[in-house]
Order: structure tokens, then sequence, then C-alpha cells
């Protein structure tokens, strides 16, 4: 639980839910603002909204705290404060406090409060603002631990140290106490007809024997302890509620007396709850002895009861048998007689039956063939609808070929006759490039011999000596010198020729 109720700042009023979750202690937040033209305001939280640090009210409802979703304004208009509306609660030790006699006691106490201002529940919104500038988490901290601390203190000091354990019971049976607040803040109790629990012998050997006064006081505690956790609400509201905080609930967790005090309490119950101890096992062991003395009677009358029923169901069982062979006898004979008849029925009835398959087979092989020879004639007709169908069908296909191959050839004839100078020039062109493709080959040609003249024996005699001149550079007879030779000395014409030296050279054959 908090022990420390903070006011802090957080990045946007998107996350100020788990940034509350987060952290229980936060009672007040104080959120960042971006640059978009709107804000929210989370749900289940008080917001108050200022613009250029001017707090300005809800224009919607004319309250100074802004209800819960988006609102439209620009970045210097948002939200200042984000007060949490849940409960909380609110932890503090009141350590030192002394009692009626003098005894140094601690109190634990938690108180559950929230922040008023909600106009659901008709109460007045600028509670909220006045808690936020003029309170603060730190104030309310303060105050409430100081509130506590002196309520505590004056509700220790109506008590005696051996009735403050009291203070934790909340409900006691058969009392009705008043508890009055003066005007000093002090606790008053007024008894009326307290009724003391009756004490019978069962009860006396649970909790062990003790002083008869013991029991009194612990009543009378228990019933001074009731209510003062209401009357301790009443004077926190009393302070609280004009500064705008609501203290619902307040409990007292724990006390704690001295260790001496209590190690003597101890000491007293430890004493009594031995002799309870002793009371109850020697009753335990007499009943325990009680127990088996009646056990041994009950397991010999249960052994002779057992006995005389295993006799009596003997006697049945025999009576038992002897009716059930007779029984058995008489069903095994009317077992045969049912035999006997049923075969004779079976009999009959497969003889019934076999007539029956016979004509139902008769009938079927007539339907069979009378709806054969209906489906061959319906298959005959139906075979000669779909020839003359498809004779009918190809008919006009062919027919629908031979115009289209008509208008195709139509179509060609009138497409070539247009385009048939245009190939006669396209044709030209092909063979014009082919040729120079030709002559560029040649001319790259280093083994290629032009001939003056269109004479074959003058082309021969060229070719020849143009072989045998390159054996002037190799120095050795190729193969194709020798053809060379041979095809000079075939020839068998006549060719001249001008050498070097103006001398005209006439090869014969």
């Amino acid at each position: 639980m908090p022990d420390n109720l903070q006011q802090a700042a957080i990045s946007s009023t998107l996350n100020a839910a788990e940034e509350f979750g987060a952290n229980p202690e936060l009672l007040v937040a104080t959120p960042g603002r971006n640059c978009n033209p709107w804000f929210t305001v989370p749900e289940g939280f008080y917001a108050l909204v200022t613009s250029n640090g001017a707090e300005i009210n809800d224009p919607a409802t004319g309250s100074c705290v802004w209800g819960p979703g988006y609102h439209f304004g620009m970045p210097w208009k948002k939200v200042s404060h984000l007060v949490r509306k849940g409960y909380l609660v609110f932890d503090t030790p009141c350590k030192g406090c002394k009692s009626l006699d003098n005894v140094t006691i601690q109190i634990d106490i938690a108180c559950v409060f929230r922040i008023m201002g909600n106009a659901d529940k008709n109460e007045d919104p600028n509670l909220v603002r006045k808690f936020v500038h003029e309170v603060s988490p730190r104030g309310l901290q303060q105050q409430l631990t100081d509130a506590i601390d002196e309520a505590c203190r004056m509700l220790a000091r109506s008590m005696k140290h051996r009735e403050v354990y009291g203070l934790r019971n909340l409900t006691v049976r058969g009392s009705t106490v008043e508890y009055v607040v003066d005007d000093g803040g002090h606790f008053e109790t007024d008894e009326v007809g307290v009724e003391m629990a009756s004490t019978d012998q069962s009860s006396t050997l649970l909790v062990g024997e003790h002083d008869a006064g013991d029991e009194t006081q612990a009543s009378r505690a228990v019933f001074k302890g009731e209510g003062a956790t209401a009357r301790m609400i009443k004077l926190l509201n009393r302070q609280f509620q004009p500064q705008g905080v609501q203290i619902t609930d307040v409990m007292i967790t724990d006390v704690q007396l001295p260790t001496e005090i209590v190690q003597q309490m101890t000491n007293k119950t430890l004493v009594i709850s031995s002799n309870a101890q002793e009371i109850m096992t020697q009753q335990f062991e007499m009943q325990d002895l009680n127990f088996s003395e009646d056990l041994k009677l009950m397991t010999q009358s249960f052994e002779e009861d057992r006995l005389k029923e295993k006799q009596d169901g003997e006697q049945k069982r025999n009576e038992v048998a002897v009716n059930l062979k007779s029984m058995k006898a008489q069903e095994d004979k009317k077992l045969r007689l049912m035999v006997e008849e049923n075969q004779v029925l079976l009999q009959s009835i497969d003889a019934e039956a076999d007539l029956e398959v016979t004509m139902l087979v008769q009938e079927r092989n007539r339907i069979t063939s009378e709806l054969a020879a209906q489906s061959k004639a319906k298959a005959a007709a139906i075979q000669a609808e779909a020839d003359l169908y498809c004779v009918e069908k190809l008919s006009e296909a062919k027919l629908e070929v031979e115009r289209n191959d008509a208008k195709a050839m139509e179509i060609t004839a009138d497409a070539e006759g247009t385009i048939a100078p245009l190939l006669k020039e396209y044709n030209i062109h092909e063979t014009n490039l082919r040729k120079l493709k030709v002559f560029s080959s040649l001319s790259s040609n280093d083994h290629m011999l032009i001939t003056p003249s269109d004479n074959k024996d003058v082309q021969t005699m060229l070719l020849c000596d143009e072989i045998l001149s390159s054996r002037a550079s190799t120095g050795s007879v190729t193969r194709a010198e020798m053809l060379s030779e041979l095809m000079l000395m075939k020839a068998g014409g006549q060719v001249a020729m001008n050498t070097s030296s103006g001398a005209t050279v006439l090869a014969t054959r």
C-alpha cells in the first residue's frame, strides 16, 4: 500500500492510465503537450485545462473539470493537471501511542480516500481545483499523517493495553455500543446491555480453564473496539471534506504491544493451552478404550449374524437349484418344439420365395426385352436424325469453306497485283546487295587471280604460272604445282605471252 503521495510529470495524456497503474503512489500528474490541434482527456481522471497558462472551463458543461474524450485546441491549450478519480489506500503507522495505563503501543492504520469533485455524485467540481492548488499531494499526506496520528493517540488513550487488540475486530455478537466524539475530539463509549457469551463444558475443554474475569475483559475490549473506525472516519471527514478529500474507510490493520507484555500474555495463553491439552488427551484415551470395547462386542455380534445368514443362504440356494433344474427341463422341451416348428415354417417360406423369384425373373426378362426393343428403335431414329444433321452441317460447312477460299484467292490476287512492282524493285535491290557482298569477299581474298581475257587457255596458263611462281619462294615442289604443270601440258593450245624482256613465249601442247 502507498505511504508516499506524489505529483509527477508524464509525457502525454495518452499513457496516463499506464503511468498511474505503474505508480500507485501517483495522485496528480502534469502531462506534456504535442503540436497537434487537439488533445485528449482519459477516462477515470479529473482534468484541468489551461490556455496560455490560465485555467479555462469546459465550454460543453461550464465546469472547470473537463470531460473525457477528444477536444480541439491550439498547442497553447493543454491539460495542465490530471487528478486520480478512483479510490486510493494510504498506509501510515502511529508509533509511541500511550494507553490508558501508560503502555506504549503501535497502531498500523490504512485509510481509503478519494478526491471529491465528481458531478455525477452532485459534488462541486471546484473542489478539484482547490485540492490541486491549495492542498497538493504532499500537503494531503502531511495532513493525513497528522490527523490519523492524533486520532490514534486519542483512541489509544481511551483504552487499556489489554483492550487494544479489540480494535482489530469489526463485528461482535450481542452488544450495543455507542461511540461519541466530544468537542475536544476524545472518544467516549457507552455500553448498553452487554450480553456475555454463555460457557458450557465443551467450550471449557477446548480453551482450558482461565480467570473468570478474563472472558469479561475480552468481551468488553471487543465491544469498545467495535465502531472505532467509523467514528474515526467521521472525525477525519469533518476536517478533510471542505478541502475536497473524502475518507471512505479506515482499517486498523495491526496493533503491536511491547515485547515483554506480549511475552507475558503468550505465556499465560500457553499455560491455559497446556492444561486444555492434558484434559483432552485424558478424555481421548478414555474414549479410545470405550470404542475398543464397543468394537469387540460389535465384531462378535456381526460374526454370529454372519454365520446365521450363511446357513439360511445355503438352504435357500439348494431350494433355488432344484427349482432351476425343473424349469430348465421344461424350457428345453419348449425349445425343441419351437425349433421343429421353425424348420417347417422355413421350408414353406423357402418354397414360396423360390416361386416368387421365378415369377419375378420371368417378368424381368419380359420387361427387359420390351425395353431393349424400344431402346433400339429410339437409338435407330436418333442415329438417323444425327446422320441427317451431320450431313446438313457438313454441307453447310463445305459451302462456307468454298466461299471463304474464293474470297481469300480474290484478296490474295488483288494484293499480289498491288505489290508486284514493289516486289520487283525489292528483288533487284536484294540482288545488287548480294553482288556487292560477293565483290567485297573477292577483294579481301589474297589468292584471287584476275585475267584480262575470257579465253580458257589464257586463264589456265595464268593460274599455272601463279602456282609455279609460288614454288620459287618455297623451294619445294608441292602437289598443286605438279598438277599445274600437267594441266599446262594437257591444254594442247598455243598461247603467246610477252615477257618482261620483250620476247614472246609460245606455249604449245
